[in-house]
């Protein structure tokens, strides 16, 4: 697999950070994570120190917290009144009750730091871990597969033609899709990592794409083929926008299909 890093975007999110007093020991964190018992014969009772930060979407209170869910520690929103830990992936929200730790200060304080676009600042809490693997920062999730394994923007080489592509780490491989068919493959992959810009989806229709779409390959023709994306069967999936063919197509189950209304990835570069 080959990383292709476009140096090319604003939402903002916020993070967490710290600020130790100078009498904190440098042996000893300022913090812990403390694992909360949960259940029928448990209390859920917060411990001293926890931080408080909003409510879940019924307005109940909530507190920072992490919670293991497969093969990723997510950061979490504990909610004593539920006892249990709301995290999110892979585009669905869940309610979690097992190995779910809140996060609990010790000898320090601390703020929340405007952010942009996935950047953090150098002293934000590295709160959990996701299930991209061997990726590095900066890769573009977007969707599943037809199984529900979560992909990422690639693009493949199959033939004499660069296809717009779906990277699944599950399968150490990539789905594209070309001639009526899909494929899986191993050799020839470039997953997209960003750096310095910020990406964005853009409606469109029957093979059009804005003047700022990120030109991912190319057809047996030459032509110029963009990244897409939309709701195909029910989930999120990665396509190749072919303008001549006034198409999206999407590689679903041995077959490439195709729809008219669909999202073109657009990339931004960040001014400083």
């Amino acid at each position: 697999m080959t990383i292709l890093r476009p140096s090319n975007g604003s939402q903002q999110r916020i993070f967490l950070a710290f600020e130790e007093p100078s009498t904190v020991d440098e042996e000893c964190l300022p913090y812990k994570w403390v694992p909360m018992k949960l259940g029928s014969n448990a209390d859920g009772q917060l411990p001293p120190g926890a931080i408080e930060c909003g409510t879940d979407d019924e307005g109940h209170k909530a507190y920072v917290a992490r919670v293991i869910k497969g093969q990723e520690l997510l950061p979490a929103s504990y909610v004593p009144t539920k006892q249990a830990a709301l995290a999110t992936t892979c585009q669905v929200a869940y309610w979690l009750t097992e190995d779910v730790e809140v996060l609990v200060l010790e000898n320090c304080y601390h703020k929340w730091v405007a952010g942009q676009f996935g950047s953090y600042p150098l002293d934000a809490l590295e709160t959990g871990y996701s299930d991209t693997g061997d990726l590095p920062p900066g890769v573009v999730q977007c969707g599943t597969d037809d199984e529900g394994h979560t992909a990422y923007v690639a693009r493949v080489i199959k033939g004499q033609e660069l296809l717009p592509a779906s990277y699944v780490p599950d399968k150490k491989s990539a789905l594209a899709s070309t001639c009526h068919k899909s494929y899986w493959l191993t050799e020839n992959v470039e997953v997209l990592v960003l750096e310095n810009c910020d990406h964005n989806w853009v409606d469109a229709h029957s093979g059009e794409y804005p003047p700022d779409a990120l030109e991912t390959g190319y057809s047996d023709t030459d032509e110029i083929t963009y990244t897409g994306c939309c709701y195909f069967m029910g989930s999120l999936r990665i396509g190749k926008v072919h303008p001549s063919f006034r198409l999206m197509f999407v590689a679903h189950r041995a077959r490439e299909e195709c729809v008219l209304q669909y999202k073109v990835l657009v990339l931004t570069p960040r001014y400083r």
